[in-house]
């Protein structure tokens, strides 16, 4: 930060935390976020990355499938096959079929 950076890259920052820990970072990201920097994370805790980010870009082996705002992204039937598998997917409901 003391060099005022562009873009601010967070690999996984969320990794080993505890619950509490991974609030002050979410909130931490956001006051940063709030001050003009561009942060970009890589994350595989989808309630921090839900609860954080404001433009969301999701790989499934490489290949990008979606790309949005979380409500987008929550929605998209890629991310749910991703996620959960394919199969019936209703409303908070997700069932999985073999």
């Amino acid at each position: 930060m003391a060099s005022d950076p562009k873009l601010l890259l967070l690999d996984v920052p969320a990794a080993g935390m505890n619950p509490q820990e991974t609030m002050g970072l979410m909130t931490f990201i956001k006051t940063l976020n709030s001050q003009q920097y561009t942060i970009a994370v890589i994350e595989h805790d989808m309630k921090f990355v839900m609860n954080t980010c404001n433009h969301v870009l999701v790989l499934n082996f490489g290949e990008k499938i979606c790309e949005g705002s979380p409500e987008e992204v929550k929605g998209n039937k890629k991310v749910q096959e991703a996620y959960f598998g394919k199969g019936i997917i209703t409303g908070d409901m997700k069932t999985h079929h073999a």
